[in-house]
């Protein structure tokens, strides 16, 4: 009886083992499939970061090298007659643009004053490039936080279509006004030239019915000549291409808009008077803004 109960211990013991040496080969499995896993994720993870981490400011200066009198948006008709970096087409404004809306120069009465800034370039698009190696995208973002918080003291609602360095999608920034209530979109762009002797500041509106989007632009471009610039170029129409082709800012928003090209990169005037008078610039365009929203039905 003994020699039984032994025998039945034993077996019990060895089945109990095989129990046990089959759960830790399942759990060694899964380790190793674990482990494979997180490999295969940190390779994927490591080549994605090789093929566009490491491009940084070479990628930045490819952008901007290929800008060419313009430094803004491309135009909605054409944007392959304009030389410049955001490489969208009409045909992916469309399809990235939830809604279309249209153009619009009307400021609809709903109690609310609210303004869109528009920092140009942003991300990996640098726009121009300064003779003293500053981008564009950052200049842009800089006065258009300085506009942002001189509005804001006036306890105007501000919305920005971005305020880091990021991109923006082109079709994207119209919308973000138009999504918002805008009752203004203001663009901000600085400008460049191949030959660098061009110089001075200038506004864009639309080709069509503009007579909002004209007076707020005068009123801005008024004001930026009291604080100083070295040339008024006034308040244009349409785009570099044609009057009739404007830039998709000013195209696709359904409020007032301007697109504001804030001096030459390849003009070291410009670009000294820019960060002489960043911070009156942005109070110039600021007190324009608010002039021109006392006029306004809002």
């Amino acid at each position: 009886m003994e020699n039984f109960l032994d025998e039945r211990e034993k077996q019990r013991r060895m089945a109990n083992r095989r129990r046990l040496k089959k759960r830790a080969e399942k759990l060694r499995k899964i380790k190793i499939y674990t482990c494979m896993g997180a490999v295969g994720v940190i390779g994927i993870a490591l080549i994605a970061w090789c093929v566009t981490g490491n491009n940084s400011d070479d990628e930045k200066k490819a952008g901007g090298n290929n800008t060419v009198m313009v430094g803004a948006d491309a135009t909605l008709n054409s944007y392959n007659e304009v030389e410049n970096t955001e490489k969208d087409t009409e045909k992916d404004t469309e399809e990235t643009t939830e809604k279309q809306y249209g153009y619009g120069d009307e400021v609809y009465s709903d109690g609310k004053f609210v303004v869109c800034i528009d920092p140009g370039h942003g991300g990996n698009d640098v726009g121009c490039e300064g003779i003293d190696g500053s981008y564009e995208s950052d200049d842009d973002l800089a006065l258009a936080l300085l506009v942002k918080q001189h509005l804001e003291e006036a306890d105007v609602k501000v919305i920005m279509t971005r305020s880091v360095d990021e991109w923006v999608d082109l079709a994207d920034r119209p919308y973000i006004a138009n999504k918002s209530n805008a009752d203004l979109l203001v663009s901000i762009h600085r400008n460049s030239n191949e030959e660098g002797a061009v110089n001075g500041v200038e506004a864009w509106i639309s080709g069509k019915e503009n007579d909002n989007s004209y007076e707020i632009a005068k009123l801005i471009m008024n004001n930026l000549d009291r604080v100083g610039i070295s040339r008024n170029r006034g308040v244009r129409s349409g785009s570099m291409t044609s009057e009739d082709k404007d830039y998709v800012v000013n195209g696709k928003s359904c409020m007032p808009s301007v697109l504001l090209e804030m001096g030459f990169m390849s003009s070291p005037t410009d670009n000294r008077l820019f960060k002489q008078n960043l911070e009156g610039y942005a109070k110039a365009i600021a007190e324009a803004v608010l002039q021109w929203s006392e006029t306004q039905p809002y």
